[in-house]
């Protein structure tokens, strides 16, 4: 089954870069299991079809001659673990090799692959392991979601390549972003403040404070555009956070808006219980509370929380230690967060209204649109470089 409208080469243009620039983390920062696994790939690669070997073009010199390949076999064989089977999918997953798992989420696991056919590339696979496959109301969102994310623009969001089943494994192939997530920045962030600066590994690290704050301004401009064009397509994200912001390794410019495993289209019909969908602590006040609104709204407050915790590195609100569970959505709805600037020294008064605004309890006072925000974040940004 496949339900791809891109093709392989959109593997390559989806990022505006080469097939090489995007496999080179993986050469310089991946462990022994990744390095032997793509050796181990390559050879099969070569037995299953000798009249198209491996190329080694300029466009694919990582895969090289058969002389480095043995180099790295023979330094890597003896290191090398697989996975424990029964905490793992196949190691191969139709066309796809697995390399090792970059996250998993409460249904899914995120794998980093590698495609074998029509030609070697990376890739990352959603999959939905056969418990949740077989589960009707489950399979339906994943599927839901891939028809989604054909509605909206990439970049920058993240597009669907493939889709299909295998071994009871339902998954979804998407670009590979080398980086981390914008939840990764920002815990570095917080790691730079307390012990001062490390040598950068990421466009992110080692940044000035001001220089980070700019960065952060130009980011989320970019992450409100690409909402502005999904709320323009009847697309609303309903859990957007710091970890559902993937950053490219190199290029700042690189940013994705991910995972719609919990979006909808404005003209489906959703049952009501399905209305509270999101992560708690980025909800807006009239979601927590249950009531009914305009999801947009909400995905702007998500943004604008997002935005607070990215400059100031911390989240607005605090659960008090002890508090039930059973209390915490009330309290998230009807406490008032602190105004950026009592926690950010020198912070522009003019980001602090943004973020104030963008983060407004009562939604009417809000951004009407994410294009707005982005408007605004690109004004600020445009007057402090």
């Amino acid at each position: 089954m496949s339900f791809s409208t891109v093709q392989t080469p959109g593997l390559d243009s989806a990022f505006g870069f080469s097939r090489l620039t995007s496999l080179r983390p993986l050469t310089t920062h991946s462990g022994a299991g990744e390095l032997l696994a793509l050796l181990e790939l390559s050879e099969e690669r070569e037995d299953e079809n000798s009249d198209d070997p491996v190329p080694s073009t300029p466009n694919s010199e990582f895969w090289g001659s058969s002389a480095i390949l043995a180099k790295l076999h023979a330094a890597c064989k003896g290191n090398w673990r697989p996975d424990p089977p029964s905490a793992s999918p196949p190691r191969r997953l139709g066309r796809y090799q697995l390399i090792g798992r970059q996250g998993h989420g409460s249904q899914s696991q995120v794998w980093k692959a590698v495609q074998i056919a029509p030609k070697l590339a990376p890739v990352a696979l959603k999959i939905l392991p056969p418990e949740s496959s077989s589960d009707p109301e489950q399979r339906s969102r994943f599927f839901q979601a891939v028809g989604l994310s054909h509605r909206l623009p990439s970049p920058p969001w993240l597009p669907t390549l493939d889709v299909g089943e295998s071994d009871g494994y339902v998954y979804q192939a998407m670009p590979l972003v080398e980086g981390g997530t914008l939840a990764d920045a920002i815990s570095h962030r917080r790691g730079v403040m307390e012990s001062g600066l490390v040598a950068p590994k990421t466009w992110w690290e080692g940044l000035t404070e001001s220089g980070y704050r700019r960065a952060i301004v130009r980011l989320i401009a970019r992450i409100a555009r690409a909402l502005a064009a999904a709320h323009e397509r009847l697309v609303v994200h309903r859990d957007i956070k710091p970890a559902n912001i993937l950053l490219d390794r190199w290029d700042e410019r690189l940013a994705f808006l991910a995972d719609l495993g919990l979006a909808r289209g404005l003209d489906d019909e959703t049952p009501a219980e399905e209305d509270s969908s999101g992560t708690l602590m980025y909800m807006s006040p009239e979601k927590l509370l249950g009531q009914v609104g305009d999801e947009r709204l909400s995905d702007i407050y998500a943004l604008g929380v997002t935005l607070y915790e990215a400059v100031a590195l911390e989240h607005p609100r605090r659960i008090p230690a002890g508090m039930h569970r059973s209390c915490v959505a009330g309290y998230l709805a009807t406490t008032q967060p602190s105004r950026p600037a009592t926690l950010v020294p020198n912070l522009p008064d003019e980001l602090d209204q943004i973020i104030g605004k963008a983060i407004a309890h009562d939604p009417a006072k809000r951004y009407g649109s994410a294009a707005a925000l982005a408007q605004d974040l690109e004004r600020f940004g445009s007057r402090t470089r």
